[in-house]
């Protein structure tokens, strides 16, 4: 019997630690092409993801040679992305499945998280009410100081013609970490910023998921496990305005702390939403009541070289040739010798490999290294990263993020003249002898008159022209910035 306990309490245990292993993601969908939507017509659109996952689950253990092969990490009994509007509607808008085992884009070995991006284009059949799909699993959310168990993440399709331009709308997204640090309480609410933008330039406004909400005609769960307010403190708030969403959170306790919400945009004065996509992250509470510094100034990315992109702004690589960069980070109080950068969040381009940790350039400025051969898959395809550096008290930037176009090769054209003289010299020497011999009866008189030598020398000068034109794979990069 004592054995038969015993075994019971270990397999229990395996079966948490392999369960819990989400820590977040968001889905969002935009047209391919800028067509005019016609109901009724095909037209491709983007269906995108990120998610985070536990390093330590076999199917979301990530590794350089998972990143250097687009090696997928996920959930392997529930991976897809389904339909669950009625039946008709999905059959009329030739949905199918999307999977969401993503390609491993980044790992971060302080925080045990895997992080995975994919694009998946789908071509659907406009239809009027739009179709409501989603990401839907028992289990299991990271092991969370309120809430957790399964994850709903349900996003609201709409290819109907916008009345504005009659083009396909595109979805609002946002380029949050997927993990905030948030102090543990005493020093008062933390306020953190979700960024949101839209490509139309439609309003954009936030609310948090619901446990049962009508999206797209039909009552869904939004949320599952992590729903407000079971999930977060109950004075939480969420505050919705102007294009912006901010979050006021105060977290009782050390651990970990998930937030579902819902991105939408609005035509002006309507109050229906055009699309609905979700977000859900992780907050991670930390003791701040004993720091090794006095200093409470989150550090700053200060410079990527070796292009140095403004945020926001877009540089051009090539495909197939090596791209290389620093991301450096500096201190908030550079004069403060206990004060050091002890990691950096990445959210990169699929194959793009970085340090595992931070190593000191001059104090106070650590960095990491950036190194990424696009390939031919990924040639003419725009790509973000962003980075955040986290300090050893746990004070993190501001997300730095920009814009990566993969170009062709550029091949440059060298001409190079060579010019050849040749000189040939010419020497002819003429020599004339005069003898005049007079004779008389009495006397004999030899003379003998001039001899004159003259030499003369002819030059002959011949030039040949050789033109070698080589052409050759140029090795700079052609940068292309905007704001």
């Amino acid at each position: 019997m004592t054995v038969q306990f015993l075994f019971l309490i270990f397999s229990i245990h395996i079966n948490s630690i392999h369960c819990a292993h989400f820590r977040g993601g968001a889905i969002t969908w935009r047209p391919e092409s800028n067509q005019n939507s016609v109901l009724n017509t095909d037209r491709n659109i983007i269906i995108e993801q990120r998610y985070a996952w536990s390093k330590s689950t076999a199917a979301s253990a990530c590794t350089t040679a998972t990143i250097l092969s687009f090696g997928t990490i996920g959930e392997n009994v529930v991976s897809i992305i389904q339909c669950y509007s009625p039946a008709v509607k999905c059959t009329s808008a030739m949905y199918t499945t999307v999977s969401t085992l993503v390609p491993c884009t980044d790992y971060n070995i302080v925080l045990g998280t895997s992080y995975g991006y994919s694009s998946t284009t789908r071509n659907l059949t406009a239809i009027s009410s739009g179709i409501v799909v989603g990401y839907v699993v028992s289990g299991a959310w990271l092991t969370l100081q309120l809430g957790g168990g399964g994850w709903d993440l349900m996003m609201y399709i709409n290819m109907r013609p916008r009345s504005d331009n009659q083009l396909i709308n595109s979805s609002p997204v946002s380029d949050i970490s997927l993990v905030t640090y948030v102090p543990v309480g005493g020093i008062g609410p933390t306020s953190i910023d979700i960024p949101m933008s839209d490509a139309d330039g439609d309003n954009i406004e936030c609310r948090f998921s619901l446990a049962s909400n009508t999206l797209g005609g039909i009552v869904v769960d939004e949320c599952g496990g992590v729903c407000q307010p079971v999930a977060l403190p109950a004075l939480t708030q969420l505050i919705s305005n102007n294009n912006t969403c901010t979050l006021i959170v105060t977290l009782p306790t050390v651990g970990y702390y998930a937030v579902a919400v819902q991105l939408e945009d609005y035509m002006v004065n309507s109050t229906t939403p055009l699309s609905s996509v979700p977000l859900q992250f992780l907050l991670l509470a930390y003791d701040a009541s004993n720091p090794v510094s006095t200093c409470t100034v989150p550090p700053t990315i200060t410079s990527i070289p070796p292009d140095f992109p403004a945020e926001g702004a877009t540089i051009t690589v090539q495909v197939n040739f090596p791209y290389k960069a620093m991301v450096i980070a500096q201190t908030g109080c550079p004069l403060d010798p206990d004060l050091s950068i002890s990691n950096f969040i990445t959210a990169s381009p699929p194959g793009m490999l970085k340090s595992n940790l931070p190593f000191v350039l001059v104090a106070p400025s650590y960095a990491i290294n950036l190194t990424w051969t696009p390939t031919i898959d990924q040639l003419n395809q725009t790509y973000q990263f962003c980075a955040i550096a986290i300090d050893i008290d746990y004070h993190e930037s501001s997300q730095y993020c920009f814009f990566i176009f993969v170009g062709p090769q550029t091949t440059t054209t060298t001409t190079t003249s060579t010019t050849t003289t040749t000189t040939t010299t010419t020497t002819t020497s003429t020599t004339t002898s005069t003898t005049t011999t007079t004779t008389t009866s009495t006397a004999s008189t030899t003379s003998t008159t001039s001899t004159s030598t003259t030499t003369t020398s002819a030059t002959t000068s011949t030039t040949t022209s050789t033109t070698t034109t080589t052409t050759s794979k140029c090795s700079l990069r052609t940068l292309r910035f905007s704001d």
